[in-house]
């Protein structure tokens, strides 16, 4: 998941639905209406569900991309289309360090991967007691199974995070 705010510059990758793009600013109860590319040639966007789906067409290019919410908020970020993930290393991994959820509660997990266009895939791994208390899919989707605490790390690349996750009755 990639996080922009308003004059943020964002790089996608060529020919790829660059998926998970969500913007920071948002009020209370506002959410995503439009989106719009000042160069569609270049990168389109649309909007699905509460993330931007940007997909770059011309490697080496920017374009300008708007973000309409429903409450006529407008958020305006530059999109640099790259050719290749592999010419671009994992700099960081930004999450939560606790968090806290209810038995049978679920709870995506909140990753930036830094940059987005990073070849690098990521990995969760459980301590031992946490395979009992939680489960995580492939994608991060945490879901609390019984009372206790877990200590989650995410891999990507040569970075790692931990976050630890009590869950309660």
């Amino acid at each position: 998941m990639l996080n922009v705010k308003n004059g943020a510059s964002v790089p996608v990758l060529l020919k790829k639905n660059n998926k998970n793009i969500h913007v920071v600013s948002l009020g209370d109860g506002d959410v995503l209406a439009e989106a719009s590319s000042a160069a569609p040639a270049v990168v389109t966007a649309r909007i699905s569900g509460s993330s931007i789906v940007l997909k770059g067409l011309k490697a080496g290019k920017s374009a300008k991309v708007t973000v309409t919410t429903q409450y006529g908020g407008l958020i305006t970020f530059t999109v640099k289309v790259q050719k290749k993930a592999s010419a671009v290393k994992i700099k960081g991994i930004k999450m939560p360090k606790t968090t806290t959820l209810k038995v049978g509660e679920t709870f995506d997990i909140t990753t930036v991967i830094n940059p987005v266009t990073t070849p690098d895939k990521m990995k969760f791994m459980l301590d031992k007691n946490g395979k009992k208390v939680i489960s995580v899919s492939k994608k991060g989707l945490i879901t609390a199974k019984k009372e206790g605490t877990a200590k989650l790390t995410i891999r990507c690349g040569s970075k790692k995070k931990s976050v630890t996750i009590k869950v309660v009755g």
